[in-house]
């Protein structure tokens, strides 16, 4: 019998992944289960693992008892559940039913605070933070909520502000009712939805007209979670340069993503989506007998860093000394590939100046005879028509699959669903794995209005044939690939 589990309520922050803490990320990755309302964002919800088994109850408060019912059972048949909470679980009616019932039920609860909706507000100009006047922070509870109108009254009598969680479409009864409670009509208000993400939305006016700037709102959009702020003037700034983009960056699971970091710097929602996996084969004869003679072959060439990583990996596994590489010439079919294995302490021979296949071989062949043997470490069948190019030549190309390729299908977001509302608007593809890997989660969308910032004249060529409107990193760095964002970005 298993012991019994244990729930973490863990807060999922205001909407963009970047905003999940690094304890709440820790926890997450470590989950056997995850039960979640409408509320996380998108970017969190793609974090979940693919191990982990996956509950979406909706997040009206009828439902509050399923979930509490359903992080019971599952931490009751010993798994580690997550509950994962849009904004921060420390201030929630729900959550702190679902943590009373745990601890009623004998069952281990931790919470992980996140960062809470007064954050969406300071994101969005509105000085909460730092004023001199008293805050008072509440959670609608309906047309008789008792304590806005006791916060309503304090309010207007001591001149302080007032943050309410609400739904957008409340917003006019609650500005009528701080008029009523003696707030000046005149005081300005603002509504906030979409939390801190690409979806954000801000309508602001006065109290008075608070019906009028909500109806800037469209019916979806009334009916989620929102911050009312009625006090201090928003302060507008800037946007970044890529402010309201979502990008989804899809890629081999387990692995990082180089340049999702410099896109949220600058203002993009960034969604990272391990849509395929290599998965790494036995050390065959075949593999052994290889490495084995490295000495006999002149060339190692490499396609992918996916590849080169996972073929070093699988030499020291065999127990040989990667100083035996120092005989070989090493070229890479680009710099993406180039630039991991500098991180490796590896620095290639060779990487040509284009980033199409007809670059490679025109300067591979200026830098190499017909008769030299080229050892060609791969993931699946990737570069087939280089490998019969380079035979063609007159080279002799041992292909070594090391790995098979797993397309990963994304189920606990729905990508498709918001593919076809525009909700992405751009996807970054390094490899033409990725590509299939991001096809297969959204088959049968429409892709004709997605733009695809690719890294590799094959990885282009791949997100065409799906539909997309495929553009080419001039360099095959983080830099390069931020860059042509930027470009697609003011094309728009």
């Amino acid at each position: 019998m298993r012991k019994t589990g244990r729930v973490w309520l863990v807060g999922a922050g205001p909407g963009d992944a970047g905003m999940l803490t690094l304890k709440g990320l820790e926890i997450l990755k470590k989950a056997e289960v995850v039960v979640y309302d409408d509320t996380p964002g998108s970017g969190v919800l793609a974090l979940i693992p693919q191990t982990a088994r996956k509950i979406h109850i909706s997040g009206k408060p009828a439902d509050a008892e399923r979930i509490a019912a359903a992080l019971t059972e599952e931490a009751g048949n010993g798994y580690r559940v997550v509950r994962l909470i849009s904004g921060d679980p420390c201030f929630g009616a729900d959550s702190h039913k679902e943590f009373v019932t745990l601890h009623d039920e004998g069952i281990p609860c931790e919470v992980v605070p996140g960062i809470g909706e007064a954050g969406v507000l300071e994101n969005a100009g509105c000085p909460v933070f730092g004023q001199k006047a008293l805050l008072t922070v509440i959670r609608y509870q309906g047309p008789a909520d008792q304590k806005l109108k006791s916060a309503s009254e304090m309010s207007a009598r001591n001149g302080g502000n007032l943050l309410v969680l609400c739904k957008a479409g409340d917003a006019a009864d609650i500005a009528d009712e701080l008029v009523k409670a003696g707030m000046d009509p005149d005081t300005p208000a603002c509504v906030t939805v979409g939390g801190i993400s690409a979806d954000t939305r801000i309508a602001e006016g006065v109290l008075s007209s608070t019906a009028d700037f909500v109806s800037a709102f469209t019916e979806e959009e009334k009916s989620e979670p929102a911050v009312f702020y009625a006090g201090g003037v928003r302060v507008k700034s800037d946007p970044l340069p890529l402010s309201g983009w979502r990008i989804a960056a899809a890629k081999a699971r387990g692995r990082e993503s180089a340049v999702s970091e410099k896109l949220r710097e600058c203002g993009a929602e960034v969604l990272e989506l391990p849509v395929w996996s290599a998965v790494q084969m036995k050390e065959n004869d075949y593999f052994k007998d290889a490495a084995a003679h490295l000495d006999s072959f002149d060339w190692l060439l490499f396609a992918s860093p996916a590849a080169a990583e996972m073929f070093l990996d699988k030499l020291i596994k065999c127990g040989i000394d990667l100083r035996r590489l120092s005989g070989l010439k090493i070229g890479c079919t680009g710099e993406w590939t180039a630039r991991r294995l500098r991180e490796k302490g590896i620095f290639a021979d060779f990487v040509p100046s284009g980033n199409d296949p007809e670059a490679f071989v025109r300067e591979f062949s200026e830098r190499s005879s017909e008769n030299e043997r080229i050892l060609f470490p791969r993931n699946g069948k990737e570069s087939s028509e280089l490998v019969r190019t380079l035979r063609e030549r007159g080279n002799e190309v041992e292909a070594l699959t090391i790995s098979s390729i797993r397309l990963n299908k994304i189920d606990s977001i729905d990508l498709k669903k918001e593919t076809a509302a525009g909700k992405i608007q751009c996807v970054l593809f390094t490899s033409v794995h990725a590509v299939k890997g991001f096809a297969e989660s959204v088959k049968g969308a429409d892709l004709s209005k997605l733009s695809a910032a690719c890294i590799g004249a094959q990885t282009k060529l791949a997100a065409e044939a799906c539909g997309m409107k495929a553009y080419l990193a001039e360099k095959e760095t983080a830099d390069g690939l931020i860059d042509l964002v930027l470009q697609i970005r003011s094309k728009m």
